[in-house]
């Protein structure tokens, strides 16, 4: 009988248990800081839930992980039509969507890359909650809300804007780094590197194949653990998201300056009087419809992942 076998001796499994056991231990451990974001107000123009559509629908441009769930779930409680991740006629607001059914962030990429109006045949809601998405390719993300901010106000030059944001861009990036592939995707979406170019990766697509040694996994494991520990590495990654947040906060500022036919809010989800800020902002809204867990936000790391 042929087939593929590998035989530890006891002594080699306890080496591999322990050394992989280390690298949990250094998965699990968070590197604190108090760097708060800048506050920014920017002027605000009101509108009625009634005149939200077509024409005027609403846009959250915040990035991932900043509270865009709960501002669909602020609209819906208010009877506003609203989607989020998924732009079907189903009540599913993440991965994965129904088979028949579009990403809201697909359709949108779709359109713009056909010269297309970017929420053409993306369904008639009055609220886009989440609109970017990750490709298939490796490491990927479509974030339209940063980078195709002319062509979405091509589409919508009336559309109100919601700027969502976390109180503190660094606690918003430790959230980030919490998950290797939120990180890289993230990184990679704004030109950064995740490795150093001294700790480069294993390379995971087209590896070659090569037998499974004692020697080369422990090897393997001893590389991870060496990234994963290396704390000059996790401030680099820590000090590179918060500035990329903070950029974007000034990005779509400026944009909506530039081109004040949208009336936009800007709102810190991490405030207790947001449901309030929202009601005065969206005439006829309930702030009891407000409900942001940023403690659930910030744990759902601790569900498990591994950043190697």
């Amino acid at each position: 009988m042929s087939g593929f076998k590998v035989r530890f001796e006891p002594c080699a499994v306890l080496k591999v248990a322990l050394a992989f056991a280390a690298l949990m231990s250094v998965m699990f451990s968070v590197i604190r800081s108090n760097d708060s974001t800048r506050t920014a107000e920017h002027p605000k123009q009101s509108i009625s839930l009634a005149k939200l559509g077509k024409k005027t629908p609403v846009l959250v441009m915040g990035l991932p992980r900043s509270g865009s769930a709960s501002l669909h779930e602020f609209f819906r409680c208010n009877n506003v039509k609203s989607s989020h991740f998924c732009c079907g006629t189903s009540q599913k607001t993440s991965f994965a969507c129904e088979p028949d059914q579009p990403t809201c962030g697909r359709c949108v990429h779709q359109n713009l890359n056909q010269s297309l109006p970017a929420f053409q045949g993306c369904g008639n809601f009055s609220v886009y909650s989440q609109f970017d998405v990750e490709s298939g390719q490796p490491f990927s993300w479509f974030l339209p809300q940063h980078f195709a901010l002319p062509l979405l106000h091509e589409s919508f030059p009336e559309a109100v804007w919601i700027l969502n944001r976390r109180a503190d861009a660094r606690v918003w990036a430790r959230g980030v780094l919490h998950w290797y592939s939120v990180s890289r995707r993230v990184m990679n979406a704004f030109g950064l590197q995740y490795h150093h170019p001294t700790l480069i990766a294993a390379k995971i697509y087209d590896a070659p194949v090569r037998p499974l040694t004692e020697d080369g996994l422990i090897a393997d494991i001893s590389l991870s653990l060496a990234r994963a520990e290396n704390v000059t590495e996790h401030k680099r990654r820590l000090d590179e998201l918060t500035s990329v947040y903070e950029a974007h906060l000034h990005r779509v500022r400026a944009f909506v300056t530039a081109n004040p036919s949208h009336s936009m809010l800007e709102i810190d989800v991490d405030d207790p009087a947001s449901g309030e800020t929202l009601s005065a902002f969206f005439g006829g809204a309930r702030a009891s419809c407000w409900v942001f867990d940023a403690q659930s936000l910030d744990n759902d790391w601790k569900k498990f992942s591994l950043q190697i």
